[in-house]
Formats: structure tokens, C-alpha cells, sequence
């Protein structure tokens, strides 16, 4: 598999295992303990840094109560960057402070 389709199933994995633990108002931890699976390899699904065994993954889909498929569904959004906004450019409708 090229590695620009493994990162995209990464991400799109990272994405939808984050959105439906939060749906379920779930820590972590607690999806962690309910899939049976150590917290930092969740840690590391949920960041995309690692491409999860199968095992891992098909843990992870019965504790949240998806199908597979479900969970390596494209993503709908980019990860949302920390920090805030910064304007590219100068905008010519914003005042100009001294």
C-alpha cells in the first residue's frame, strides 16, 4: 500500500474514533478499558501515529458499537489546528491600529 493511502486510512481512523468516543461521552481511559486495549496504544490510534493491528482495531469497534467500516470512513473534517486564528495577509476593511 503507497504511504499517502496509509496515512489517509491513519487519519481517517484517528477522526473517527475520536468523534464516536466522544459521542459516547467517554475518556480515554474508559474506551481504553472497555476495548481492552492499552491507553497509549489508543493514544497513538488517536493521533495517527501508528497504523493499529487488526486486533486493536476490531476491539475498538465492538467498544464503540460500530462496524468496521465505520470507523475507516473518510473523514469529514481536518484536524483542528491548537493555537488561534491568524489572518494571511493585511485585510483592508480592519482599521488600522497606530
Amino acid at each position: 500500500m503507497q504511504p499517502a493511502r496509509q496515512r489517509e486510512l491513519r487519519e481517517s481512523l484517528a477522526a473517527n474514533v475520536v468523534a464516536w468516543r466522544k459521542r459516547r461521552g467517554w475518556t480515554q481511559a474508559e474506551l481504553a478499558e472497555r476495548a481492552e486495549i492499552d491507553e497509549m496504544t489508543l493514544k497513538g490510534v488517536e493521533l495517527a501515529k501508528y497504523t493499529a493491528k487488526l486486533t486493536t482495531f476490531v476491539s475498538l469497534a465492538r467498544a464503540l458499537g460500530v462496524t468496521a467500516d465505520e470507523l475507516l470512513k473518510p473523514k469529514r473534517f481536518a484536524r483542528a489546528k491548537r493555537g488561534r486564528p491568524r489572518l494571511k495577509g493585511k485585510d483592508p476593511n480592519l482599521p488600522r491600529l497606530l
